[in-house]
């Protein structure tokens, strides 16, 4: 038996939650590089305490060790320092499993199932916390291709809070309305989420038209400006497919800079989110 991409997605998702987890949250936990919080920011605090003693003795026997101390206190240091082992070993059982010779670690794993013959995003990782692993572990970043970032709305992520997810459309009458731009994926780390749409309050029923960005699978690459037109007749949540629209086929989304709709919707709030792949562990 061989290692199923099923297998690594699981494998992988585990190793990013403990990875959050370590980073802590509430001011608990070990915290990152510049963190005035965590354990970071504390040991940070007591290199200030020592030097404010202005005691040649006292700065003399602590300043280095707590200097050091602080400099190895930051959870992907922690973190990879712990998951190394497995990282290496999960990466040869990419290797061996011989499923095509392009496959010879696991960031080619994950890119032959994400935007190779593998399929379109069967592969994709929580961008945050897998990039800034790999990079500890690699000393280089992952394809962008590779991982995905979640945006939903209200939803919120190390601070920040999406209130308008993508972008939020407020019906006003037939075909008239507000658009009100929401957040956007770094597109130079990440390639986007799932489209959906949120709908409440719905009166009518019609087209309902989004221009943004998106990920597009056949070139690995972001497509600018291209639209997604949905058949809006309910409330609720609606995974986004292209159709009528420009967008590529099964293209992520990561931007949405306009939203209108058909005449034939007379009220509604609509959200455009960005979602992880389905069935994925929840980070944290």
């Amino acid at each position: 038996m061989a290692i199923t991409v099923n297998d690594v997605e699981l494998f992988a998702d585990r190793l990013c939650q403990a990875y959050e987890r370590m980073r802590g949250g509430s001011s608990y936990g070990i915290g990152v590089v510049g963190d005035t919080t965590y354990s970071y920011g504390a040991l940070d605090d007591l290199l200030g305490d020592i030097s404010t003693t202005a005691d040649a003795d006292v700065i003399g026997g602590l300043y280095s060790t707590a200097k050091v101390a602080r400099d190895s206190t930051y959870a992907e240091r922690i973190a990879v320092r712990q998951m190394q082992g497995i990282l290496e070993r999960l990466a040869g059982l990419c290797r061996a499993a011989a499923i095509d010779s392009s496959i010879t670690n696991i960031e080619t794993f994950l890119t032959y199932y994400n935007t190779g013959a593998g399929g379109e995003w069967n592969a994709l990782m929580p961008g945050p916390q897998w990039r800034e692993l790999y990079y500890q572990w690699k000393r280089a970043y992952p394809s962008v291709g590779n991982c995905y970032f979640k945006i939903v709305q209200g939803g919120t992520f190390r601070g920040t809070t999406y209130t308008n997810a993508l972008g939020k459309f407020v019906s006003s009458g037939a075909g008239t309305g507000t658009f009100t731009d929401g957040a956007a994926v770094d597109t130079t780390k990440y390639a986007g989420g799932l489209p959906f749409l949120v709908t409440s309050g719905l009166a009518g029923s019609g087209n309902l038209t989004i221009t943004g960005t998106g990920w597009n699978p056949a070139t690995n690459a972001i497509t600018a400006s291209v639209t997604w037109i949905v058949a809006v007749t309910v409330d609720g949540s609606l995974a986004i497919t292209p159709g009528a629209g420009t967008a590529p086929a099964d293209c992520l989304i990561n931007d949405v800079t306009n939203m209108t709709t058909a005449a034939g919707i007379t009220a509604g709030t609509f959200y455009v989110e960005g979602r992880a792949p389905t069935g994925r562990e929840s980070i944290p």
